[in-house]
């Protein structure tokens, strides 16, 4: 990424958890990580910071909290993984938002379980599968 001085200035804003979590001092998003601005994009914290200490995340892997705070911006707390790594390790599937996990019906009334449940590959969420069958018909997506 080309960090030389944006992760010095960022751990002045640092507050380390009781169990030795770092977490910048910066509002999280609705899913509970924490981006920064960097040269002119967002970036997440806990990406700048690992590639900062131990080097380029490696192509195909991405980074899973060890300690399951996505707040978090520990390097040490952060290891790099595949995606279906990530993916096992998870308690939850992945792909369900906690906001998500308490829904059983979708807005046009379809039952969200079972065969009619559809993970999202692009982002996280669940769909309706009729739903979304029937927007691939009328939009082709």
């Amino acid at each position: 990424m080309g960090i030389p001085n944006t992760v010095p200035l960022l751990k002045q804003k640092i507050i380390i958890t009781n169990i030795d979590c770092w977490e910048l001092r910066l509002k999280k998003r609705k899913d509970g990580y924490r981006q920064v601005r960097f040269g002119g994009q967002k970036v997440y914290s806990h990406r700048l910071f690992k590639e900062y200490y131990h080097g380029n995340c490696p192509l195909g892997m991405i980074c899973d909290h060890l300690c399951r705070n996505r707040g978090c911006c520990n390097p040490d707390h952060i290891e790099y993984v595949t995606p279906a790594e990530n993916t096992q390790r998870s308690p939850i599937h992945p792909c369900v938002t906690k906001p998500q996990q308490n829904k059983t019906h979708c807005p046009a009334g379809h039952s969200l379980s079972g065969d009619n449940v559809y993970y999202r590959k692009d982002r996280p969420g669940r769909e309706c599968r009729i739903c979304r069958q029937l927007r691939q018909k009328v939009y082709g997506k």
